[in-house]
């Protein structure tokens, strides 16, 4: 039986036009994909394959179907000819949709070039705009009155010795109730004005003999909203910025009278946010460097006063010959009395700034600790706020208001650490 008598007993026999079932096999459609479009079953599909000798793999169906044709008398050439058209439509389809996906590839590439530079954009308008409002904010000003402290004509001698005020963890701003501490503290803008007022007015009636002065302001000098129990409690405004800025002013410019020069090294702290989180390696942007930034445009006026900012979060100077290196507590805390601890606060100024230093001065635990390494002295200042409700539900209790003033040797050396209670 020839190939002509097969074709049409399997057309008879299985009611399938062998033409179409001939052009879905040249165009590479699987056998369940042609039983679908003939509506016959997959087993007629292989019987007549098996019929007509068919190779279903793909690389040999041109083969199959040339020798079909010939066998039905077709030209060979006519049967290639044949075969040409759809591999030709799948070589322009492919090429077509090779253009086509390098498209899309460029368009996503373009989008998301696009999207990202959105985002920056639209963060980088996000925080010039958070600035601007900030100073805004910081426009109408209040007038503060006169810092209230007297200061004895008598003083005590310290030739060549220097003093340096420690000032940190005001948390402008946060006020604490009596009710949730157990009534041993409460806090608040007027209190703050006057615990300072205790202080300034000690260190300048103790130490005013001395050559000169040190201010090492040692961040969180305003609260911000870092936590839940702090939402009800905290107002980090630009107004209480600037008012702080022109009340530490006042007594900056009195301590430049007393003590004849005055450095100011100020770094910032964890509270004093304006982003979700301050990153260790860029502490350049708060509401304390805002601060530190009006107050020191506020000095520049005033003679033999000099301030540092820090950027980084650490700060060190050169006193008398040794080296004080200041910084808030919260990146590298070293409590005191765990002196190993304390080394590698003494290791984060070497990798930070590059500089061996011999004291290290610093706040952010609200309590006072001092301690003597083979390296130098260790000085933790305790917080002019106090307790507060964190602290209280914390297990931090009694923390009584206090800051710190540090009496240092014409040798560099640390003589004498006070901590001044303000309560």
């Amino acid at each position: 039986m020839n190939l002509t008598q097969v074709v049409k007993t399997l057309e008879e026999k299985y009611s399938v036009d062998m033409d179409m079932f001939m052009d879905f096999y040249k165009r590479k459609l699987t056998r369940e994909d042609i039983a679908k479009k003939l509506e016959i079953s997959d087993f007629v599909v292989r019987k007549i394959g098996d019929k007509l000798n068919l190779i279903w793999k793909k690389s040999g169906r041109v083969e199959s179907f040339i020798k079909y044709t010939v066998e039905l008398s077709a030209d060979t050439v006519n049967a290639e000819e044949a075969l040409e058209v759809p591999v030709k439509e799948v070589e322009y389809l492919t090429h077509k949709l090779n253009v086509a996906t390098a498209a899309v590839q460029r368009s996503r590439d373009e989008a998301n070039f696009l999207r990202n530079a959105l985002r920056k954009n639209t963060r980088t308008d996000s925080l010039e705009t958070k600035v601007l409002d900030i100073i805004e904010q910081a426009l109408p000003i209040k007038q503060k009155t006169s810092i209230n402290i007297s200061i004895n004509p008598a003083c005590p001698s310290y030739a060549s010795h220097v003093s340096a005020a420690l000032l940190g963890d005001l948390h402008v701003e946060e006020s604490v109730s009596p009710k949730d501490v157990g009534l041993s503290n409460e806090y608040n803008w007027e209190i703050m004005e006057g615990r300072l007022d205790g202080f300034f007015e000690t260190w300048f009636n103790k130490y005013r003999g001395e050559t000169r002065g040190v201010v090492f302001i040692l961040g969180d000098i305003i609260s911000g909203i870092i936590h839940d129990q702090l939402e009800s409690t905290t107002k980090p405004t630009a107004e209480a910025v600037h008012d702080l800025a022109d009340i530490l002013h006042k007594y900056i410019s009195t301590a430049a009278c007393i003590f004849g020069n005055i450095d100011i090294h100020f770094v910032s702290g964890n509270h004093e946010r304006i982003s979700e989180r301050i990153k260790s390696t860029s502490k350049g942007f708060d509401f304390g460097y805002l601060f530190a930034q009006i107050l020191k445009a506020k000095l520049s006026g005033v003679p033999n006063v000099e301030m540092n900012i820090s950027t980084t979060g650490y700060i060190a100077t050169l006193v008398n010959g040794k080296v004080i290196g200041a910084h808030h507590g919260d990146l590298h805390r070293g409590p005191v009395h765990a002196e190993t601890r304390t080394f590698k606060v003494y290791e984060a100024f070497k990798s930070v700034l590059g500089v061996e230093i011999n004291h290290v001065f610093q706040g952010h635990t609200h309590q006072f600790g001092y301690f003597n390494t083979h390296k130098g002295a260790c000085v933790v200042n305790g917080s002019l706020i106090g307790g507060n409700g964190y602290g209280h539900t914390n297990g931090f209790l009694n923390l009584r208001p206090s800051q710190t003033i540090v009496q240092i040797l014409p040798n560099g050396d640390i003589d004498d650490v006070k901590q001044v209670f303000l309560d």
